[in-house]
C-alpha cells in the first residue's frame, strides 16, 4: 500500500512539473515585468506586437527581467540564498545574451534595453568589465541615455578610476549640456 501512495505521490507531482512551463510567470511576478511579458500569460500577442512592433524570442527578454528581479530581491546572506542569488544572475545574464545574439526583428531600441539590464545583472555579478562593454554600446547607440551613463561613471569610482570618471562626465555633457546629473558629477569631481 506504501508503495502504491508513493507512486501516484510522483506521479502527481511529475504532472504539476510537467503542466508549469519554464516561461510561466506568477502573477506576482507579471506585476513587475513589464507589459511586453503578459502575452506569454494572456496569449494575446496581438496587442503586444502592436506596440512593439514583431519581436522574435521575447520569452528570453521577459525571463532574463524575471532572474534579475529575483537576485535583486533576494539580499539574504546566508549560503543557500546568496548560491540563488549568483544562480538568478547568470540565469539572466544567458536569457538576455540569447535574446541579443539571436534577435531578428528591427526593433533595436529593445535590443538597448535588454543590453542595460544584462549590464546590470553583469555588474551585480562582479563582473565590470562586461557591464562596461555593454554600457559603451548602449551609448554608442544613443549617447543621450542618462543612465549608461550614470551607471559607467559608478563603476569607475567603485574601481578607484576618476580620471575615466570625469571623461565619461565630459562626453556626457557634449551631448547633454543641462544634465543635472552630470554637471552635478563634474563638479562633485572637480573638473
Amino acid at each position: 500500500m506504501k508503495k502504491i501512495m508513493v507512486w501516484v505521490g510522483m506521479f502527481f507531482f511529475c504532472q504539476q512539473a510537467v503542466s508549469r512551463s519554464p516561461y510561466d510567470f506568477t502573477d506576482f511576478e507579471l506585476t513587475m515585468l513589464p507589459a511586453l511579458c503578459t502575452y506569454m500569460k494572456t496569449g494575446n500577442k496581438t496587442a503586444i506586437e502592436a506596440k512593439y512592433g514583431t519581436m522574435t524570442n521575447p520569452h528570453h527578454l521577459c525571463k532574463g527581467l524575471n532572474h534579475l528581479n529575483k537576485a535583486t530581491i533576494n539580499v539574504g546572506m546566508r549560503k543557500k540564498e546568496r548560491s540563488n542569488k549568483q544562480f538568478d544572475l547568470i540565469q539572466a545574464v544567458n536569457e538576455f545574451s540569447y535574446y541579443i545574439d539571436y534577435k531578428r526583428d528591427t526593433n533595436m531600441r529593445m535590443k538597448y534595453f535588454t543590453m542595460m539590464h544584462r549590464a546590470k545583472a553583469f555588474t551585480m555579478l562582479g563582473s565590470n568589465p562586461d557591464a562596461k562593454a555593454d554600457y559603451t554600446t548602449v551609448l554608442n547607440a544613443n549617447p543621450k541615455y542618462t543612465t549608461a551613463y550614470k551607471q559607467l561613471i559608478k563603476i569607475h569610482l567603485q574601481e578607484g578610476n576618476k580620471a575615466e570618471a570625469k571623461r565619461i562626465v565630459n562626453l556626457g555633457l557634449e551631448y547633454m549640456p543641462e544634465s543635472k546629473y552630470l554637471l552635478a558629477q563634474q563638479k562633485k569631481l572637480g573638473n
